[in-house]
């Protein structure tokens, strides 16, 4: 089973829009964190992939974390560099927030109707990736269907170098990302 099976795992659809489909992620699977690390952190083997992936799934499943405690925690297993070991990790617990909160939403019977939003600062750190998907979301009314946002971060992904296009299925559209996708609810 490739990573994306195990970041996805089945797919339903809703009856009553058959073309709107809303992926189950399993935001925790330690394998499928391990095989993104080992592929998109260079020179990482997949031994230390799997130790950060065991440390990083456990912490944010158990709650009650800081980023200090985890960073200090692999940076102790793996030998690695504090700067490397905060960038891996800010990036995958950042993407694993968004696809619980995911995993979350689309367990809800009306959840094919929801609208989300790309939520984080504006200052400037914020890179023209997040920054062009905010201001397509905006020009969308401010929220956008999930598979929007996907295409949307892929899209803005691919037009820099620093972009991860091919993580736009786990809403990272770079490392070190500080925006959130969240679903927008009208008043």
């Amino acid at each position: 089973m490739g990573l994306i099976d195990r970041l996805f795992g089945n797919t339903r659809t809703s009856e009553e829009e058959p073309s709107e489909t809303i992926p189950q992620y399993d935001w925790n699977d330690v394998d499928a964190r391990s095989e993104a690390i080992h592929q998109h952190y260079e020179d990482i083997p997949e031994s230390q992939a799997q130790e950060i992936a065991e440390i990083l799934c456990r912490k944010l499943t158990e709650g009650n974390y800081s980023m200090r405690g985890i960073a200090d925690e692999v940076t102790e297993h793996t030998g690695l560099d504090e700067d490397r070991v905060f960038t891996i990790i800010g990036s995958e617990s950042a993407a694993m927030s968004n696809l619980r909160r995911v995993q979350s939403y689309s367990s809800r019977a009306d959840s094919q109707e929801y609208v989300y939003q790309w939520m984080g600062p504006d200052d400037h750190r914020t890179t023209d990736i997040c920054a062009g998907i905010k201001r397509d979301i905006e020009s969308q009314g401010g929220a956008v269907p999930l598979t929007m946002l996907q295409s949307l971060i892929e899209e803005h992904a691919s037009q820099h170098e620093n972009g991860t296009p091919e993580r736009a299925s786990e809403f990272l559209p770079h490392r070190e990302y500080r925006h959130a996708l969240t679903r927008h609810v009208d008043f």
